[in-house]
């Protein structure tokens, strides 16, 4: 059995300032990751739906901030043994009744999934998610590690032979294994990494080189990472993609520092494919976008040139940039002396980079 996280009030005190800045009464979580921030628990049973099984219903009390959960009668007891704290207020309803608010709240309500009457707040709480507290960072370095490790000890066994779907398996077994949620499974052989950005896994072989990524989930924090894996020597047009890869993170992983604007650092970022010169060429990154910010979604969305958001402290980040039939990912932490990853490789290849060591092509 899972213990339940606490932690949660450090968490949500900030949205108080939601509360006072939209002159609301009372707020209420809908959306998964939203629910799952401000529990600390796993809040969903089918993984690819946005929807909560649980409300977070968050009103003023004399100590700050209450925080009460309503469920399903269905929900209620895994909620109540598994996921939440036993301090925690909870209300459950038959499961063919909709969660409705108690009587007792009145008054102006915002919400991040808002019914009819409801004001709109959703870019308000995602503001204020964004920056993890001390203790988020700390159980998402942990899971990280795990995440990593696992990956890494897998691909370290996949044979030339094997299937796409095949080493989509072995990841998959062993992620859940670990306790850790898979909600993206990307594995490209030869045959198709040169084709797909996205390459879902097939029954076609892995061949002479591939590529897999993951993004998993721990009680709501997504680790997202790729590796690569050659089972001959690396040709000198693969190097250099992939050292041209290694140069945008870098230039993503610079620029990954509170206060930075977000659209500011991915244009010089990109500004390096036209360095790399071919197989990579200037407008490489218009082909897939190279990842944004993270932490309870796989991406909160990507950014682009236009992107006007400011880079909060303590927030996570996925870069991904791909070309070349490469790619190079991993989940990191904004700093002053910019991106952190959250887990470095061991035992797995690694080269030095602007600074970084950062994970190398594998030759298995």
């Amino acid at each position: 059995m899972t213990a339940p996280l606490d932690g949660r009030a450090e968490r949500i005190a900030p949205l108080a300032r939601v509360l006072d800045e939209h002159d609301l009464s009372a707020l209420v979580l809908r959306r998964a990751p939203n629910v799952a921030w401000a529990t600390g628990g796993r809040v969903h049973v089918a993984m690819a739906i946005d929807a909560s099984v649980a409300d977070v219903l968050i009103t003023r009390s004399p100590d700050g901030l209450a925080l009460r959960v309503l469920t399903s009668v269905i929900e209620e007891p895994r909620l109540r043994a598994e996921e939440l704290p036993a301090s925690t207020a909870v209300q459950a309803f038959p499961w063919w009744q909709p969660r409705a608010l108690p009587t007792d709240v009145t008054g102006r309500i915002g919400s991040d999934a808002p019914k009819a009457g409801e004001v709109d707040v959703a870019q308000a709480v995602e503001g204020v998610r964004q920056h993890l507290t001390d203790a988020e960072c700390e159980r998402y370095r942990a899971t990280a590690r795990r995440v990593v490790d696992t990956m890494e000890t897998v691909l370290r066994q996949a044979r030339s032979t094997l299937s796409e779907q095949e080493v989509a398996g072995m990841l998959s077994g062993a992620l859940a294994s670990r306790g850790l949620e898979c909600l993206v499974l990307l594995v490209a052989g030869d045959e198709r990494r040169y084709r797909f950005r996205h390459p879902l896994p097939t029954p076609g072989p892995i061949g002479e080189c591939f590529f897999a990524s993951v993004c998993a989930r721990e009680r709501g924090l997504i680790v997202s990472a790729t590796r690569v894996v050659s089972f001959r020597p690396v040709p000198e047009a693969e190097r250099r993609a992939y050292q041209g890869l290694l140069a945008v993170e870098a230039r993503l992983l610079d620029g990954t520092v509170p206060g930075r604007v977000l659209g500011e650092v991915l244009t010089a970022a990109v500004a390096e494919y036209a360095a790399a010169g071919p197989p990579l060429h200037p407008d490489e990154w218009h082909l897939h976008h190279q990842g944004g910010p993270t932490g309870y979604l796989p991406r909160d969305w990507p950014v682009t040139p236009a992107t006007t958001a400011v880079i909060a402290t303590q927030q996570a980040f996925a870069w991904n940039p791909t070309g070349g039939g490469l790619k190079v990912e991993d989940t990191v932490l904004s700093s002053p002396t910019g991106g952190v990853p959250l887990a470095a490789s061991r035992g797995w290849p690694t080269c030095e980079v602007a600074g970084r060591l950062r994970p190398d092509i594998l030759l298995a």
